[in-house]
């Protein structure tokens, strides 16, 4: 905590304390705990104090932001050579060789934030949240936090014992100036020896109409700089895009900050309560992010300080299911028979290929719908396949494209046959009425029936004993034909056959 301010900077505060709760606009949000936070926030890359005049803010408040933004620009640039004598850094970008030098390069992306907090008295009994701002980590390089004189809300985590603690500024009419690191340092590149950045929180009494003003400059890096601590490598703006949001509001760039749910740790570390934390395990030991007190694993997303690093037994795990599932895992077959879909204990069916898996509502009706199109298409393609060749002449262009028609209609029909192995209760029903509307749209029932059950090839039958019979029928003419010629014949032993 810095307290060897220029009393130039106490006046500024003093007139932003008093001017900024009349502004208008900002960033309104209702807290966990029913206090109220109005954020006016500007990117450096368009500082201007003036912005906080497009929001209706008098010209002192103007003139004090211009002497608190000096003098955090400052105690930024004091803060880098501190850190750059007692820390050797990986440093992501080649032009810095430094982190005054990073800090430098970033200065048209810090980001400074206005928050106005607004409490009243309320009955804690009515919530079941203790803290007006949860337990978080904040991005960047490092962060200054100017807060009132007399303020007790600012609560951190003790890096050693992980107990909270409770930040008290003296109330002796001067403003602090608090100093913290962020995520950048620890996950986006890395120090010698590492630095952990802070977990906090806020925890505001109610009052009666207690309004609480904070000032903070948030330290980053420049967009391009790059890590090489993933794979593949990503600059800076690419990692923190998953965390930092810029919308425009009334001209001004409003930032809100988004936590990050991922971090990228080394080796020989583990993602545990939204932090890399050692993990040194014996061999058949597995590293758990463990809450001893309810004896049970933790979220590693979670902000929870009971949780630590414990080395614990492998057990083989068993996936959960969500009741609220359409389905669970994938399947090519149900291996019971025929199955119902829709319940969370039974797995996914695959359509084909494993990247149509009908996991949701939605996929599962448009894979019952392009089941039913499927069965159409396979009467449809006989249809097209009889017709057609009624109109070819040439015995050789008949052959070649009915063996071609032919083909297309197996390997339609072997689709078919697929779906049936699903053993899916839906798509067989969908594909039995699809070739049952295809059977009648196309005309098919107007076929003589065929003795062949494959949808593929039903009607070869029927070709077939038409073919079989032509040809008895021709061969019956032509014994009737030989039996009439021979009557016709002379016959020896017959007068007209006497000899002379």
């Amino acid at each position: 905590m810095i307290d060897s301010l220029p009393s130039s900077f106490n006046e500024a505060y003093t007139v932003l304390s008093e001017s900024l709760p009349h502004c208008r606009g900002g960033r309104e949000e209702v807290l966990p705990d029913g206090t109220v936070r109005i954020t006016l926030a500007q990117r450096s890359e368009n500082a201007s104090a003036a912005f906080l005049h497009q929001h209706g803010c008098p010209m002192a408040t103007v003139e004090a932001r211009r002497d608190v933004r000096s003098t955090l620009n400052r105690i930024g640039r004091g803060v880098a050579g501190i850190l750059d004598e007692v820390l050797e850094v990986e440093y992501p970008i080649d032009r810095a060789s430094s982190i005054e030098d990073i800090i430098e390069l970033g200065r048209d992306s810090h980001l400074d934030h206005h928050h106005i907090y607004r409490t009243s008295l309320r009955d804690d009994s009515e919530t079941d949240v203790n803290s007006t701002l949860s337990l978080h980590i904040d991005q960047g390089v490092f962060l200054l936090l100017v807060l009132p004189p007399g303020d007790t809300n600012f609560h951190y985590l003790d890096s050693v014992t992980s107990e909270e603690v409770r930040l008290e500024v003296p109330d002796d009419g001067r403003t602090r100036v608090v100093v913290f690191f962020g995520r950048t340092l620890r996950e986006f590149t890395s120090t010698v020896p590492a630095v952990r950045p802070l977990p906090h929180f806020v925890r505001i009494s109610p009052s009666p109409l207690a309004t609480r003003v904070v000032i903070g400059r948030m330290f980053l890096l420049p967009p391009e700089a790059m890590s090489y601590r993933s794979s593949p490598p990503m600059t800076y703006r690419e990692w923190n895009r998953r965390a930092v949001a810029l919308r425009s509001s009334d001209g001004g760039e409003v930032v809100e900050a988004k936590r990050r749910l991922e971090a990228a740790c080394k080796d020989g570390e583990i993602y545990c309560w939204m932090q890399c934390m050692a993990a040194d395990c014996a061999v058949g030991l597995h590293p758990t992010c463990y809450d001893p007190a309810k004896q049970e694993s933790c979220d590693p997303n979670a902000m929870n300080h009971q949780c630590g690093v414990e080395c614990r037994a492998e057990q083989a795990s068993t996936p959960t299911v969500d009741p609220g599932a359409f389905c669970t895992g994938s399947t090519v077959m149900f291996m019971s028979g025929f199955t119902w879909s829709g319940s969370a204990n039974n797995p996914c069916v695959i359509l084909f290929t494993p990247s149509w898996v009908l996991d949701t509502p939605g996929k599962f009706a448009m894979g019952c719908i392009g089941v039913l199109l499927l069965g159409m298409l396979v009467e449809g393609l006989l249809a097209a396949r009889r017709r057609f060749l009624g109109y070819v002449r040439r015995p050789l262009i008949k052959s070649l494209v009915g063996s071609l028609a032919f083909g297309v209609s197996v390997s339609i029909a072997y689709l078919a046959m697929l779906v049936v192995m699903t053993y899916s209760c839906e798509l067989f029903i969908c594909l039995c009425v699809g070739l049952a509307i295809g059977h009648f749209l196309f005309g098919n029932v107007k076929q003589e029936i065929g003795e062949a059950a494959e949808p593929c090839c039903g009607d070869t039958t029927v070709v077939r004993q038409q073919q079989t019979s032509t040809g008895l029928t021709a061969r019956h003419k032509n014994i009737d034909d030989g039996m009439d010629s021979l009557s016709e014949s002379p016959v020896v032993g017959t007068p007209s056959g006497r000899q002379a």
